[in-house]
């Protein structure tokens, strides 16, 4: 599945929590559009984002307690991935709450979203 060529423009932000349920965009970082040609690239840019965030929020006061790196397709609107993290404060580090995810993990999702977008780019053809 990782060298599955996708070519999928991906619209990413950071969402924080204070109780990793009720969730709200980050106000201090800005959102980014890459493109995730296969999906291993699509999980390296998770990764990527995740890890900044990880590294960069403890600089920032007040530290959120939860914070989640969250994936859009760009040309559909479906969410495609989103990777949740949990403020410690005993290790004084974010650690994985085990709710990440990627659309590629529910195949019934993953073939709806391919759908609709070879149904938006033929609708833009014609």
């Amino acid at each position: 599945m990782k060298t599955q060529h996708i070519e999928l423009p991906v619209d990413l932000w950071v969402e924080v929590s204070a109780d990793g349920v009720d969730w709200r965009r980050s106000t201090r970082v800005d959102s980014a559009q890459e493109l995730a040609r296969t999906c291993g690239e699509l999980v390296a840019l998770m990764r990527t984002y995740v890890t900044v965030i990880e590294r960069a929020a403890p600089l920032v006061a007040p530290i959120s307690p939860w914070f989640r790196i969250v994936a859009q397709a760009a040309d559909t609107g479906h969410i495609v991935a989103v990777s949740p993290r949990r403020w410690n404060p005993a290790t004084s580090q974010y650690e994985r709450t085990g709710g990440d995810w990627l659309i590629m993990d529910h195949p019934a999702s993953w073939v709806s979203c391919q759908v609709h977008r070879i149904r938006n780019t033929l609708a833009a053809v014609v």
